[in-house]
């Protein structure tokens, strides 16, 4: 484990680019980031230079505008179609460079970065390509930030090999569609893996979770931990037509656990359950082969208010994933962030249109923030070989 009252400087020092906004690359670089404003329910302004609306459709043709070199990330400036149909607009995107050599095998077991999307209604299917090839990802998204106002959280409908598809769903009582928001996503291997310095993750799923609290197998109670691991679970399938969310608890008395919760009205069964994937990191900080993360929880103190996660001292934004890791409130409720210049902070929302001006009793919050780009290991340091499935 690593002393996180050092941490501050590290994540500061960890992510180099000024307020981005991160979208995927469809380049052989891992991902891709912009410097735009933050998420607004209109989308982001026209491309001056760019083709113009017409009755025919979006004319808009994307690419790469202008390419710049540097030591470690290269610039791009690309046109992209604007979702509406009205033209293009244009994006500074900042690549990353091929991984650095090194005589050690090194392995990709992971990826992350941040999408950029609006939900125009519930049936919209969003499909994300990888840049890398996995056996067997497990997929963690979100939270959700909190550009719109109706409470929000992502499902992930399948998964593949270099790709996977989900929407942005909302509860019943809303009416599916929602405004452009940051989502931060990460993808591991399934199986036991050791960062470059010394940090533990573990991947994997479960299938069959409904509304009773599943154990997760092979994981051993963590109670008597001082700095238990965090635990992040996703929904990974659409079994159930109707909106549902995971809740877990992580590393107290009952050891880690997960559960779906539906809206507040009527019945709260779940039936048949659905798969889901999780991934526990283990609590630290590093620099682990050119991706920078910070891994921790915060006391119990999380509720409806916006809470401060982290100072965030120099104003960059890294990839969010969070979850509470507590469920002394068992009310229907999910996660919501936002990214400022001064510190990142998180708030709980309940289920249903009055969700805002709903109590939520205090909850614990875990949190990995993590540079987007590949999750890079070496291959001597992992347990039992390649990997413990």
């Amino acid at each position: 484990m690593k002393n996180l009252a050092a941490t501050a400087l590290i994540f500061g020092a960890a992510f180099i680019f000024a307020a981005p906004v991160l979208l995927l690359s469809n380049t052989e670089t891992a991902f891709a980031q912009t410097n735009n404003t933050p998420p607004r329910d209109d989308p982001p302004p026209d491309d001056p230079n760019g083709d113009q609306p017409t009755d025919q459709g979006n004319p808009c043709q994307p690419g790469i505008v202008a390419l710049t070199d540097c030591d470690d990330r290269r610039q791009e400036t690309r046109r992209r179609p604007r979702p509406d149909g009205r033209g293009c607009f244009i994006e500074q995107v900042y690549a990353l460079c091929p991984l650095p050599e090194s005589e050690e095998e090194q392995l990709v077991i992971g990826e992350a970065g941040t999408l950029v999307e609006w939900q125009f209604g519930r049936n919209q299917i969003h499909e994300v390509a990888l840049e890398h090839r996995y056996r067997d990802p497990v997929v963690i998204i979100g939270p959700v930030s909190d550009a719109g106002a109706d409470p929000a959280f992502v499902r992930v409908i399948s998964v593949a090999g270099d790709r996977f598809t989900m929407k942005i769903e909302e509860w019943p009582d809303n009416d599916g569609i929602h405004a452009l928001e940051e989502i931060g996503y990460l993808v591991v291997e399934r199986g036991d893996w050791r960062l470059a310095n010394g940090v533990f993750l573990r991947a994997g799923t479960m299938d069959g979770v409904d509304h009773g609290w599943a154990k997760l197998p092979a994981v051993q109670n963590a109670a008597d931990d001082p700095l238990p691991p965090v635990l992040l679970t996703q929904i990974l399938s659409a079994d159930n037509p109707e909106p549902l969310a995971a809740r877990q608890v992580a590393g107290d008395a009952q050891g880690y656990e997960v559960t779906l919760q539906r809206d507040r009205a009527g019945s709260r069964t779940v039936a048949p359950g659905e798969r889901i994937g999780w991934v526990l990191w283990e609590q630290g900080s590093g620099d682990q082969l050119g991706s920078a993360f910070l891994a921790g929880q915060t006391g119990v103190e999380v509720t409806q208010a916006r809470t401060k996660l982290i100072v965030n001292e120099l104003g960059y934004a890294p990839t969010v994933l969070a979850a509470m890791q507590t469920a002394n409130d068992t009310d229907t409720a999910i996660l919501r962030y936002r990214i400022g210049y001064a510190q990142i902070d998180v708030a709980i929302e309940e289920a249903g249109s009055e969700a805002a001006a709903r109590d939520h009793a205090a909850e614990r919050v875990g949190y990995v923030l993590i540079d987007p780009g590949f999750i890079v290991v070496f291959a001597k340091d992992q347990p039992g070989g390649v990997s413990s499935r």
